[in-house]
């Protein structure tokens, strides 16, 4: 069974939309859970409001990063899917995506993310910089990575190596590289797996994120 996990905090009516395109997507492939884990957001993220097969809620909040690890805890023995609330799926996205972990010697793939504008200039300025396309995760200067929000992993690779660190940001490209650094396989792209993602609605968000990505990516050079 392919499981799709996806944590959230406070995330609201982009948790709902995140989770409808999931179930149209799952609902086209057999043996699919989708796992929403609540990483104890203010409201309660309730079972009915989201078509989700399981709602794991956390009472203490503990990041991203170990939150994703509950999700991945869901009984089950095939791929793991990582995706978050601003991931909208495009048709076919799944079975491209989970495909692309057939070929020899791959314990990841993953699809481009093209962040979608709008008329507000974070959205704009996002569109534009496309912070987690495909051009900066393959040209990276030290090994290929791919971002949690469109991410397959074989689950043998993922629990050969503990799942992903408790860290608050980095922990995507922190897993790649400690997947393939022990030899348990390369990172893939597939092309059709490619997802739209929903930039943040300010400029000061959008700013805190590039400082997020530049203080994280030196920490994990060190």
């Amino acid at each position: 069974m392919t499981t799709i996990v996806l944590p959230t905090r406070d995330s609201g009516s982009l948790l709902v939309d995140a989770v409808i395109a999931l179930r149209a997507e799952a609902d086209t492939t057999s043996d699919v859970a989708i796992v929403v884990v609540d990483d104890a957001s203010a409201v309660p993220v309730q079972a009915q409001d989201v078509p989700a097969d399981h709602v794991i809620r956390l009472d203490e909040p503990v990041g991203p990063y170990a939150a994703r690890n509950h999700g991945a805890s869901v009984a089950g023995t095939g791929p793991l899917v990582f995706v978050d609330a601003r991931t909208r799926v495009r048709s076919g996205w799944l079975r491209a995506l989970v495909s692309g972990l057939e070929q020899p010697g791959v314990a990841m793939s993953a699809g481009d993310v093209v962040a979608q504008p709008d008329r507000r200039l974070a959205a704009r300025a996002a569109s534009r910089l496309q912070p987690l396309g495909r051009q900066h995760a393959s040209n990276a200067p030290f090994l290929p990575s791919a971002p949690t929000c469109n991410l397959a992993v074989d689950r043998t690779a993922f629990r050969s190596v503990g799942g992903f660190r408790n860290v608050r940001g980095g922990g995507d490209t922190d897993l790649c590289w400690r997947i393939t650094l022990n030899g348990l396989g390369d990172l893939r792209w597939v092309p059709a797996a490619t997802v739209d993602w929903v930039p943040r609605s300010n400029v000061r968000d959008l700013v805190r994120q590039y400082r997020r990505y530049g203080t994280n990516w030196h920490h994990l050079v060190e």
